[in-house]
C-alpha cells in the first residue's frame, strides 16, 4: 500500500461583494468556509451579512463570492484580513469585528451600559480613570489592542480590586498620537 501524503491546510481569504463590485464582507477560512454565508442566508439569519445575500438574490442576481488570498499560515490569513477590512470599513461593509462603522449599530452587539460598571466599582475616579471599555471606545479599538498598547508601553493600565483601568490623560494622549499618524478619512463621516 503506497504512503500518502496529506496535503496542508491552506488559508484563505475571501469576500462577499454585491452585483457591482462593492464588497460588502472580508472573511478568512479554510475548506468550504467562502459557501457557509449563503447556507445561513437560507436558514434566515438576520445579521447585515444575510439580509444583504438575501437582497442580492430577490434582485435576481448572484452574490459575488472571490477567494483574494491564499496561504499556509493563519496567522497570515489574518492579518491580510484585517487589511482588507481596514481598506473596505465604510457603512456597506457588513463585518462586526473591526468596523467601527458598524460595531455600534449591530443587532447582536450589546454594549454594556457604563453607569452600570461605574456603580459596581465605587473607586473609580471619572476624572482620572477609565474603565477597558470607554478607553477602546474612545480609541476606536478593542481591549485586546489596548493590551498591545500596555505591553509596547504606550499607555499604563492600573488596577482597583480586581479591575482595570487606564488613565484618562494617556488615553486622550495616544489618541491625538494616533491620529496625527492614522489621518481619518473624512468621507467616511466620522466624528470624534
Amino acid at each position: 500500500m503506497p504512503n500518502r501524503v496529506k496535503a496542508p491546510r491552506t488559508w484563505y481569504i475571501y469576500t462577499y461583494a454585491f452585483p457591482d463590485g462593492t464588497v460588502f464582507y472580508v472573511g478568512k477560512g479554510n475548506r468550504g468556509r467562502i459557501d457557509v454565508h449563503e447556507h445561513e442566508a437560507q436558514t434566515g439569519c438576520p445579521c447585515m451579512r444575510c439580509c444583504a445575500i438575501r437582497q442580492i438574490w430577490e434582485s435576481g442576481q448572484p452574490v459575488q463570492k472571490r477567494i483574494v488570498y491564499e496561504t499556509l499560515l493563519e496567522s497570515d490569513a489574518i492579518e491580510y484580513e484585517r487589511s482588507l477590512i481596514n481598506q473596505y470599513t465604510g457603512p456597506q461593509l457588513t463585518n462586526i469585528n473591526g468596523n467601527w462603522l458598524r460595531t455600534a449599530k449591530s443587532r447582536s452587539y450589546r454594549p454594556r451600559p457604563l453607569r452600570i460598571i461605574a456603580r459596581k466599582i465605587p473607586s473609580i475616579d471619572k476624572e482620572t480613570d477609565m474603565t477597558p471599555e470607554e478607553a477602546s471606545a474612545l480609541l476606536g479599538v478593542s481591549r485586546r489592542t489596548l493590551e498591545r498598547y500596555v505591553d509596547t508601553g504606550r499607555i499604563s493600565k492600573h488596577h482597583h480590586g480586581k479591575h482595570a483601568f487606564y488613565h484618562r490623560s494617556e488615553i486622550e494622549r495616544l489618541k491625538d498620537d494616533l491620529s496625527r499618524i492614522y489621518p481619518l478619512d473624512e468621507s467616511l463621516g466620522r466624528k470624534d
